[in-house]
C-alpha cells in the first residue's frame, strides 16, 4: 500500500486503484495523480494536469562543474590542487573512494599529523578564492555620486528601491542610492569598498536588531562608518518607515 501523506487535505478527484494509478504514473497518461492518501489499497487523489508541451533539457547541459573523473588505483579523494577543489571519483568504478568527515590525509584516512592538518585546512579555505571570483556582485540603483547611500540585502530591496525613488523625488532631501546584496558571503571586499566610497551617509538597512551584515562587512574589511536602520518588530520595511528613519 502506498504511503499516507497530506492526510489533513480534502480528498478530491475520486478513488483510484493503487496498481492503476502506479501504472498511469509511469506512463504520463492523461490527468496525471499526486497521491494525497490510501486506505485499503485505494488512493485518495488530486488532479494534476501533466503538460506535454515540455521539452526535456539538453543532455548536454551542465551548469555546475561537479569536478567527476575517470579515476584509478591512485586516486586520492582528497587530493591538494591549486584551486582546492579535489577531483571526484564515483564509488563503484575502478578507484577505490575513502571519505572521512574527520581530519584525514589527502587518501581519506584518519590522521592527526600536524602538517598534513595544515595543508588539508589551507587546500580547504582556497575554495573560498574560486567562490569569491564566481560571486555576484552587488547591485548598485541610484545617481553614483549619491550623498547618502543604504546598504541591503535580501528581501529589503524592493523597499529601499522604493526609498531612493521618493527620497530622490524630494529636493529637500540629500541625494540617495542602493547597494543590494543577493548574495552575502563571500564577498569581493576591495570592489565593495570602492563602490561604498565616500559619502556623507552610509546606511545598513536591516531586518535584525544588531547589523549582522554590518558586522560582516566590517569584519571583511569592505566597511568603514555606517549607521544602522534596523527593523525587528516582525514587520517588513516599506519605503515610509525608511523614510522617516533617514
Amino acid at each position: 500500500m502506498l504511503g499516507l501523506r497530506h492526510q489533513h487535505l480534502l480528498q478530491r478527484g475520486g478513488i483510484l486503484d493503487a496498481a492503476r494509478f502506479e501504472e498511469a504514473r509511469r506512463n504520463r497518461e492523461g490527468p496525471f495523480r499526486d497521491v494525497l492518501g490510501g486506505v485499503d489499497g485505494k488512493v485518495s487523489v488530486l488532479e494534476f494536469h501533466h503538460q506535454g508541451n515540455v521539452e526535456p533539457l539538453d543532455t548536454e547541459y551542465g551548469p555546475i562543474d561537479r569536478c567527476l573523473v575517470e579515476a584509478g588505483a591512485d586516486y586520492k579523494r582528497y587530493a591538494v590542487t591549486e584551486s582546492g577543489v579535489s577531483p571526484r571519483a564515483i564509488p563503484g568504478g575502478d578507484a577505490f573512494v575513502v571519505m572521512d568527515s574527520d581530519e584525514h590525509t589527502d587518501a581519506g584516512k584518519i590522521s592527526e599529523d600536524l602538517i598534513g592538518h595544515m595543508t588539508q585546512q589551507d587546500k580547504r579555505m582556497r575554495k573560498l578564492d574560486g567562490m569569491r571570483s564566481e560571486a555576484l556582485p552587488p547591485e548598485w540603483y541610484g545617481p553614483k555620486n549619491a550623498e547618502r547611500l543604504m546598504i541591503c540585502w535580501g528581501s529589503t530591496y524592493g523597499a529601499c528601491r522604493e526609498a531612493v525613488d521618493a527620497n530622490n523625488a524630494d529636493d529637500r532631501r540629500k541625494t540617495a542610492a542602493m547597494l543590494h546584496f543577493a548574495q552575502v558571503y563571500p564577498i569581493d571586499a576591495d570592489a565593495v569598498r570602492k563602490t561604498i566610497g565616500k559619502r556623507d551617509e552610509v546606511y545598513c538597512v536591516e531586518g535584525n536588531q544588531t547589523g549582522q551584515f554590518a558586522d560582516l562587512l566590517r569584519e571583511q574589511g569592505a566597511l568603514g562608518d555606517a549607521k544602522l536602520l534596523t527593523r525587528y518588530d516582525g514587520m517588513p520595511f516599506t519605503c515610509g518607515y525608511i523614510l522617516e528613519a533617514l
